[in-house]
């Protein structure tokens, strides 16, 4: 018998070994495995901070006369041959650093021009922001356009760039041969060729080159509009823009939409000193200026409040220390290059406003620069003939903290917004990636939520616990608790399907529900009160008040569909949502936070109400017995002595739901218009952090801006909800203490 329970000790000592250290094991997995897809998001956002940099520098030297100072420079799309062009009319293609198999500036193809007369030089060059058409004006007033082409050819295994050249026919700007002094060049994306060039010091010229027309085209003299020296020109990628910079601080706008109609839009008179260069940056929104003191700030057009658009300086970058004679936008997104005299390029961005990093590229003034197809190398060339080659590493310009958090004034905004618009059709869309709506929407969508189901879920628990017979509890609780079992996507299902259309189309009998439902609780349980005797009350079965509660909510909701349409056309001319938009201003989404309200509510409803009324079921019963002894009423007691006691918990339940409603994705996702919009109107829909992620994750580039800033965005999720959970265990630790006297 001993051995029996000393074997029988040892076996029930080694399980309880056993199970601690099972539970000890999953408790430390459960933690490891937090902190691990903390890490894991957190590692997904972290690349975001990285910073601008420039390196693997190559410098190409290249022989040259006067004659041959180089106008122009350009590399292929895998920056394996780069070409300039000088003023004698030579095209050099060379290798670059990337080449398979030549040096670094080894030779490839010297091509002459055709379009050149005898002593005749280029005196002013251009290129399109994506560098596949040059424009370059010659010293008898010609203008000579060329296509520039990359492409790839296969031998075995081996891979050739070859560029392909095609140079049209010369187009006459001045009929007396003087020289071009400047030129700017773009193509839109039906490939006409916009050209605007300067012959002396105000004569201005502008024509349009179609690859239909075979005719020569026609040139539009501009001269006449202008009332001081040209000291910049450009034109812009939709070929409407021609902006010229006058005097020492004016800018010229023309509208050349319409070749037959140019017309001047606006003289504008800058802060700025003498501009030396300008530039448009790609969709040819944002027009880039150069100052000779060194100054660098973006225009674009802003909406005027008589309708009219007109160009306004939005921002300013940091300065150079020498005049700014270069700018060379991006082809994929809104950063650019300036290059100075002093042989320093910088390297921007305009949505942000930040200035990434500057370098030294040459000894010299640059006297041309390159911005990379890609957008991920620079090439630049100095009086000397060299050539220098720097790659960049700039993964992620769009995001800062002033993008994610602060408002910032987009390309034809009227001011400075919050803005989520993550992706256009085009390269030339400008990323908007404010984490400010979505972090708003998320907690609107939770506010709406809560101020349904808190006050359903507390009253229902407090009845259930206090005041319910324990047989209707037993079958009610179960019931509610099941709730939580429906899956949140066939929630949202039926509030996008079924509920959204049905309050869409009974909007007025929907909010008139919200007062004659609480108005007709109250009215039903003070008539019971007053006409029903206290005797006839006690005698009456369990759940009676509560049938007699429920069928006068259904009542009152009968009565509002019924009242809701009359009306509607007696004070809102038969149309509600029309009536909030004329005299409100609001407008009316279909799928809106009424919707959401209800829905997510009911999702977050079982959780409030199962923690609270345990909570309740919990408060020691020596306390409802002390107060009904001193006369209270079972009411009194639940409200006043329950209710108190119970904080710490009931608490709890509304954090808890909170978190639940700050997390929901299907929901949301399918009852609202997921729109990123900061309005806090019961009548619009929102985006939150949660839907985004489930929205756009699966088309986003893997490791480029938006797939890190969803990152961002998840992690920022959790850190909310860990807030929440943090807050509601150190409040709720302190009214246990305040309570746990009692």
């Amino acid at each position: 018998m001993q051995e029996d329970r000393e074997r029988r000790v040892r076996l029930v000592d080694l399980t309880d070994r056993i199970a601690k250290l099972v539970i000890t094991f999953g408790g430390i997995f459960i933690i490891l495995s937090v902190i691990g897809i903390i890490v894991f998001i957190g590692a997904g956002a972290f690349p975001l901070i990285y910073k601008a940099k420039a390196f693997k520098s190559q410098q190409i030297a290249f022989t040259q006369s006067d004659d041959e100072t180089v106008l122009l420079v350009g590399q292929d799309e895998l920056r394996e041959v780069g070409y300039l062009i000088n003023k004698a009319g030579r095209i050099e293609f060379f290798a670059l650093h990337a080449h398979p198999y030549k040096k670094t500036g080894e030779s490839l193809i010297s091509l002459k021009m055709k379009g050149l007369d005898e002593g005749e030089r280029l005196t002013a060059s251009s290129q399109s922001i994506l560098g596949d058409v040059v424009g370059l004006g010659t010293s008898n007033g010609k203008v000579i356009i060329l296509t520039i082409e990359f492409t790839a050819h296969f031998e075995d295994t081996k891979r050739t760039i070859i560029p392909r050249l095609e140079e049209l026919e010369p187009v006459v700007i001045d009929e007396e041969e003087r020289p071009i002094r400047r030129l700017s060049i773009q193509k839109d994306d039906e490939n006409n060729v916009g050209v605007v060039a300067q012959v002396e010091e105000r004569g201005i010229f502008f024509f349009k080159v179609s690859p239909e027309e075979i005719d020569e085209p026609d040139v539009k003299n501009l001269a006449e509009r202008l009332n001081a020296d040209i000291t910049a020109l450009t034109i812009n990628e939709e070929l409407s823009d021609v902006v010229a910079a006058v005097g020492n601080r004016t800018l010229e706008y023309f509208d050349v939409s319409d070749p037959d109609a140019i017309e001047k839009v606006q003289r504008l008179r800058t802060t700025e000193d003498k501009i030396s260069s300008m530039g448009f940056l790609i969709g040819g929104e944002s027009l880039v200026v150069g100052t000779k003191s060194g100054r660098v700030s973006v225009y674009f057009k802003v909406r005027q409040d008589s309708g009219q658009w007109k160009y306004t300086r939005v921002r300013e970058f940091a300065p150079h220390s020498a005049s700014v004679i270069k700018v060379a936008a991006s082809p994929r997104n809104k950063g650019f290059l300036t290059a100075d005299a002093s042989g320093r390029v910088k390297l921007h961005y305009s949505t942000t406003g930040k200035t990434l990093f500057d370098v030294e590229v040459q000894k010299g003034p640059v006297v041309a620069l390159n911005f990379a197809p890609r957008a991920d190398g620079c090439l630049s060339a100095g009086e000397d003939g060299s050539v220098k080659e720097f790659s960049l590493q700039n993964r992620h310009p769009e995001a800062t903290l002033k993008s994610l958090f602060g408002r910032v004034w987009y390309e034809g905004y009227t001011k400075p917004q919050f803005v989520w618009q993550s992706t256009g059709m085009t390269e030339a869309f400008e990323s908007k990636l404010s984490l400010i709506p979505l972090i708003f929407g998320t907690f609107k969508g939770s506010f709406y939520a809560m101020i349904f189901s808190v006050p359903l879920a507390i009253m229902a628990a407090l009845y259930l616990s206090q005041l319910a017979p324990i047989r209707l509890r037993n079958t009610i609780k179960p019931m509610v608790e099941l709730m939580a079992a429906m899956p949140s996507v066939l929630v949202g299902f039926l509030a996008g399907l079924w509920l959204a259309p049905l309050v869409d189309r009974n909007l007025a009998s929907a909010l008139l529900t919200i007062p004659i439902i609480p108005i007709m609780v109250i009215l039903s349980a003070s008539l019971w009160l007053l006409l029903v005797p206290l005797k006839l009350r006690e005698q009456s079965r369990g759940g009676v008040e509560l049938l007699t509660l429920l069928g006068m909510v259904v009542v009152a909701g009968i009565i509002a569909f019924w009242v809701g349409k009359p009306l509607e056309n007696a004070l809102f001319g038969g149309d509600l949502k029309q009536w909030l938009f004329e005299v409100w201003g609001t407008r009316y989404d279909p799928r809106n936070c009424l919707v959401v309200g209800f829905a997510l509510g009911f999702a977050v409803i079982p959780i409030i109400f199962t923690i609270a009324e345990d909570a309740m079921s919990n408060v020691p019963a020596s306390m409802v017995s002390a107060s009904l002894a001193l006369g209270a009423s079972r009411w009194q007691t639940a409200w006043n002595v329950v209710l108190p006691a119970a904080a710490p918990g009931l608490f709890a339940a509304v954090m808890l739901g909170l978190g639940r409603a700050v997390g929901e994705t299907m929901i949301v996702l399918m009852a609202t218009g997921n729109t990123p919009i900061l309005d806090m109107s019961i009548f619009n829909g929102m985006r939150t952090m949660s839907a985004c992620i489930a929205v756009e994750i699966p088309e986003a580039p893997r490791g480029e801006t938006l797939y890190r800033i969803l990152f961002l965005t998840g992690f920022l999720l959790f850190c909310f909800t860990f807030v929440i959970n943090t807050a509601a265990e150190m409040i709720g630790r302190h009214l246990r203490k305040k309570y746990g006297r009692f």
